[in-house]
């Protein structure tokens, strides 16, 4: 869990709280709502960067092969369902 919140860096409460402002305006909802798809994208794909690159490093810190594997199989979840 705490990872995805660490991917998406807040971004979506920012989006939450623009759209509800500009809800009138359908062309800056969207450009915030593309805004924001956009900068979930990169923080996210830093996020599976940094993770995997950190697996090995989990895997050794908690002398277990099994979790680095599961911090492995966990990284699609993170980027997916962000």
């Amino acid at each position: 869990m705490c990872l995805s919140q660490l991917a998406v860096a807040g971004v979506h409460f920012s989006v939450l709280k623009n759209i509800a402002q500009f809800s009138e305006s359908s062309e800056k909802a969207n450009a915030i709502f593309t805004g924001g798809i956009l900068a979930t994208t990169v923080t996210s794909a830093v996020a599976v960067v940094l993770t995997y690159l950190g697996s090995d490093f989990l895997s050794y810190l908690l002398d277990s092969e099994a979790v680095g594997l599961g911090v492995l199989l966990v990284i699609p979840g993170l980027f997916f369902f962000r």
